[in-house]
């Protein structure tokens, strides 16, 4: 995937706090996550966290109890898919083969907002 080199500007974070707001989610940011050019929202009615990161990238992230009774973080990626040709090469013969393979598409800022939406919606929805 073509990573992006997006810088969320100041009237893209106010427009996705106030779109956050009206989808009832919080914004839970950390320094860290400020620092490196992402936003963080948590949903308090399914319990899961959105990020939206400037190379394009949007996340949904949920924690889980594994069978042991230990705490889990699973991260799924709610960036569109497109089909690719891949490559890869026989170490022994040396011959390259192509395969077709699926790859994430980064969205611009404005685009991973539409995302928030209709992945908050769509969850609330299902779950």
């Amino acid at each position: 995937m073509d990573k992006l080199n997006l810088t969320f500007s100041t009237s893209f974070k106010t427009a996705a706090n106030a779109v956050a707001e009206e989808l009832g989610l919080e914004n839970i940011t950390s320094q860290r996550q400020k620092a490196n050019g992402t936003l963080c929202f948590h949903d308090p009615e399914t319990d899961v966290d959105y990020t939206m990161h400037e190379t394009g990238y949007i996340r949904r992230r949920w924690n889980i109890r594994a069978w042991n009774g230990l705490g889990k973080s699973t991260t799924y990626q709610l960036n569109p898919q497109k089909e690719a040709v891949g490559y890869w090469t026989d170490s022994r013969t040396g011959k390259r083969t192509s395969y077709v393979c699926r790859e994430r598409v980064a969205l611009d800022q404005w685009g991973q907002l539409g995302k928030l939406c209709t992945s908050v919606i769509s969850y609330r929805k299902n779950n």
